[in-house]
């Protein structure tokens, strides 16, 4: 079809002719290779050998296109064998994220007799320990190293088993350690996963960029109905020129969920300091602007302070947006 559109594009109708002799060459060949290659779409069974621990049998399941696909079977045994290859390599991340850097997956296929069986044989190998953690700080502050949480604060303690998720859980920790203590955009640059398959360990480096240190600013309360300025003030926990720290603001969060008056509140935090170290407001009101903001195609915050939002219950005809500047830090 894409053939006779071309050639439409250039006369009116599509007229074979000698001047194109190919096509019916094509054609020929097409069908010849149709007839040489049998459509063998047919039901196929899948086996996964090798495996005992039931977490790491499920995640390999989860990921695997000839299970998912099992009843939508391809339309040769070459595409078949293409469907176990992925699903070959597939199997090779999910092993080296539960530590098994040494994995081997062995891919058989038996076409006879129906239906097919699809086989897969793993040596899974032994799990690979954590040898060491190291955490390099990056940026233009200085940090003092009582400031750098210890690996085993992190959860990365020498020995254990590496897994991927435990891998993931450390950076979100060590960025929180930085938010709590006056950092309000810490950055993870990097991470290292060094594998050595002598000893079958791995090494871990972090590199995380804190940013700059800031306190709290001037705290904004807009959009109130039906609820006093008062009320909400009240359950602030900081003071203007405090520290910036993450749970503080999430204390305010919860405290707000408390007051029964509002359906939802969401934290959003900006991801940078404007030149004179305040909120970048691009807008004279804000809490409208980021209420369209969230009702719109991107959730995507504003390079803005941390913002709160409290959206309207109906029952109670209340809804707050609250702001805190942010100061850039000294140092």
């Amino acid at each position: 079809m894409q053939q006779v559109s071309m050639w439409t594009a250039k006369t009116t109708f599509f007229r074979p002719s000698a001047s194109v002799p190919w096509l019916a060459a094509l054609v020929f060949l097409l069908l010849m290779a149709r007839a040489a290659w049998p459509d063998t779409a047919a039901p196929y069974r899948v086996t996964i050998t090798g495996i005992e621990d039931s977490a790491l049998l499920k995640d390999l399941r989860d990921a695997s296109d000839s299970l998912s696909l099992i009843d939508r079977p391809p339309a040769s045994l070459g595409l078949l064998r293409t469907r176990a290859e992925r699903d070959r390599d597939r199997f090779i991340r999910v092993l080296q994220a539960h530590g098994y850097f040494g994995a081997r997956v062995e891919v058989v296929l038996e076409d006879e007799p129906a239906p097919m069986e699809l086989a897969f044989h793993i040596d899974p190998g032994p799990v690979y320990p954590v040898a060491s953690t190291h955490i390099r700080i990056t940026g233009e502050k200085e940090i003092q190293p009582r400031m750098i949480p210890s690996p085993e604060k992190l959860g990365l303690i020498p020995g254990k088993p590496f897994r991927a998720s435990v891998l993931m859980g450390a950076e979100k920790a060590l960025v929180r350690a930085f938010e709590e203590q006056g950092f309000p955009f810490p950055r993870p640059v990097e991470r290292k996963i060094i594998v050595d398959h002598r000893d079958t360990s791995v090494a871990l480096e972090f590199f995380l960029d804190p940013g700059p240190q800031a306190p709290f600013g001037e705290a904004e309360v807009k959009g109130l109905e039906a609820v006093e300025e008062s009320v909400i003030r009240r359950l602030i926990p900081w003071k203007e020129g405090d520290l910036f720290n993450v749970e503080q603001v999430e204390t305010l969060q919860v405290r707000l969920i408390r007051l029964g008056l509002f359906s939802s509140v969401r934290v959003f935090k900006g991801r940078e300091l404007d030149a004179q170290g305040r909120p970048a407001w691009s807008s004279p009101c804000p809490f409208l602007r980021s209420i369209r903001k969230r009702s719109g195609v991107s959730e995507e915050p504003y390079p803005v302070s941390p913002l709160l939002e409290a959206f309207r219950r109906p029952s109670f005809g209340a809804r707050c947006g609250f702001f805190t500047g942010l100061h850039r830090g000294r140092g």
